[in-house]
């Protein structure tokens, strides 16, 4: 299935944390996958102000609205509407732009997911919650 195969998250950090890592895992009877999913789902501050790609001043604002994201599967679109997509704003040049990154990893992860629903609902979601969509689950 979709999105189903298994691929290893690597992270660079010294033996040390390793170590640390597993004990914890360790200490609290979690995999070290139960730990990672169980740490970013609980992961939530505000996004900082960051400089902005037109002007160069550091006033982008993130904030949270809706998007339209077009999917065409078997020559026919369909709009999916994504609630709580951050939205990066300047507030010295009034100019918009979007992540790059970001919107590359959240494109996949809505394909994913409309293909998921197509194969156990039958239907293309009307709607994702962005909020909702990155809480991990460790079930696939």
């Amino acid at each position: 299935m979709i999105g189903d195969s298994k691929k290893h998250l690597v992270s660079t950090m010294t033996e040390r944390d390793k170590l640390k890592a597993n004990l914890k895992s360790s200490l609290y009877s979690l995999s070290i996958d139960e730990l990672v999913i169980q740490a970013i789902n609980s992961y939530e501050r505000e996004i900082e102000p960051m400089n902005c790609p037109y002007c160069k001043e550091k006033t982008v604002v993130s904030s949270k609205e809706k998007m339209v994201y077009s999917i065409s599967i078997d020559n026919q679109d369909y709009d999916v509407r994504i609630i709580n997509y951050p939205r990066n704003y300047c507030k010295s040049c009034n100019k918009e732009f979007k992540d790059h990154q970001t919107t590359m990893f959240l494109s996949e992860l809505i394909d994913m997911e409309v293909f998921r629903a197509l194969r156990y609902e039958g239907e293309v979601p009307k709607e994702f919650d962005l909020r909702k969509l990155i809480v991990m689950s460790g079930k696939e």
